[in-house]
């Protein structure tokens, strides 16, 4: 579904922050990419989503290139739940959800989309009116999620959703991806914390840009490798 081979990518002239990156995520996986901070995952989320334009190497959906463009990206079916969630504080929950797909102008479409969020995650429905920046922060994490499936995405990726909240948020949130996942959606998920490998069913570890290390994720839960790029 999504091949990335031996990608290069970076943001400025000469200073590469991916190096040679190999991976493949297939339909209806659950793949997570983990690593310590500044191991480029927030990178290569970026670069797959059209906001980091690859120097080298290339990315294809389903066998055509992608392009550096976010919203030719998303409109291909690839969604980003950006690191830190981008909630737009001074708009309503509901607001926030229909700019998730700001293009569907068929207002059927947008309302059904909607309610499947608001179904996953009650407490939206309860707040819809509310501003977006009075919401918690795990619920702030929920409207980003939600928003992310306003587009309706074969491809989800979700970039650091534990960033600050509980442990017991922390896996609310993991559950809701791995529903997502038993639902048809492919998800790959960034993250320094390794409960994601509870969830998932693969992953690959970074270190300094580049990939350590693939398997499975019971595999790799008990390698030295993942422990050493954390270390």
């Amino acid at each position: 579904m999504l091949e990335i081979t031996d990608l290069t990518a970076g943001y400025r002239p000469r200073v590469d922050v991916l190096h040679g990156v190999t991976m493949t995520i297939g339909d209806g996986d659950f793949v997570a990419i983990l690593g310590a901070n500044g191991a480029g995952k927030s990178s290569l989320a970026r670069t797959i989503s059209g906001m980091i334009r690859p120097r080298s190497g290339s990315i294809t959906w389903n066998g055509v290139a992608l392009p550096s463009d976010p919203e030719k990206v998303a409109r291909m079916g690839i969604n980003h739940v950006p690191e830190a969630r981008g909630v737009f504080g001074n708009l309503t929950i509901h607001d926030n959800l229909l700019l998730g797909a700001y293009w569907v102008r068929d207002r059927r479409t947008l309302t059904e989309r909607a309610e499947v969020a608001y179904e996953m995650f009650p407490i939206l429905r309860e707040r819809r009116d509310h501003l977006a920046g009075t919401l918690s922060g795990g619920q702030q994490q929920m409207l980003a999620i939600g928003r992310g499936l306003m587009a309706n995405p074969k491809l989800l990726i979700v970039d650091e959703p534990s960033l600050g909240l509980a442990p017991n948020l922390v896996e609310e949130v993991m559950e809701t991806l791995a529903s997502l996942n038993s639902s048809g959606v492919t998800v790959v998920l960034i993250e320094q914390n390794a409960i994601a490998l509870e969830y998932c069913q693969r992953g690959y570890v970074l270190r300094a840009g580049r990939v350590v290390v693939g398997n499975t994720a019971e595999a790799l839960a008990g390698s030295d490798l993942l422990r050493d790029s954390y270390l």
